[in-house]
């Protein structure tokens, strides 16, 4: 059976105008920690071992964070896992 791009990527924008209060919360405390730290997209993705478009994805809450990369993103960007679950309050 052969995949329709056109139908994937209506499924796709499909999905992603239906991101979870939760993923968004913490792509928005992350987003707003780096941007706090005076940190650039690439910069922090290098220190992290990442790419930037991965990064960029987890901070637009396209994409969840796996939870080895979080810990990075805290080390990072001086922000505790507790912070982190606090905004999501």
């Amino acid at each position: 059976m052969k995949t329709d791009i056109t139908t994937t990527y209506d499924d796709f924008a499909v999905a992603s105008s239906h991101i979870s209060p939760l993923r968004m919360t913490i792509a928005n405390t992350i987003k707003n920690a780096r941007k706090a730290k005076g940190c650039k997209q690439a910069a922090l993705a290098k220190k992290i071992g990442c790419t930037q478009a991965t990064l960029s994805r987890i901070e637009s809450g396209v994409t969840g964070v796996e939870l080895d990369l979080l810990f990075k993103l805290c080390t990072q960007l001086d922000i505790s896992i507790e912070k982190l679950l606090e905004a999501l309050r």
